[in-house]
């Protein structure tokens, strides 16, 4: 393991890989959309930006979530 990532075992062991893909997605789409609109903020395309940017985050793990889903139900056909 390496010494710069910390992450105590018994905490990774209570979410599973997909649920820690999923939520990684939808933080880095809503930090994403919080730049986006804290640069565009003075132009006042505010809610517009931030709309888009939450449906676009949500996209992105549902496609996430699908992906993993085929990878995972690939895996276990061919180890059966």
């Amino acid at each position: 393991m390496s010494p710069l990532i910390a992450v105590p075992e018994a905490y990774m062991q209570g979410k599973s890989l997909k649920t820690r893909y999923v939520l990684t997605v939808l933080v880095v789409g809503i930090l994403l959309t919080a730049s986006v609109a804290l640069a565009l903020y003075f132009e006042g395309r505010l809610t517009l930006v931030i709309g888009v940017g939450l449906a676009l985050s949500l996209l992105a793990a549902g496609i996430t979530a699908a992906l993993i889903a085929r990878i995972d139900r690939a895996m276990i056909a061919m180890i059966s």
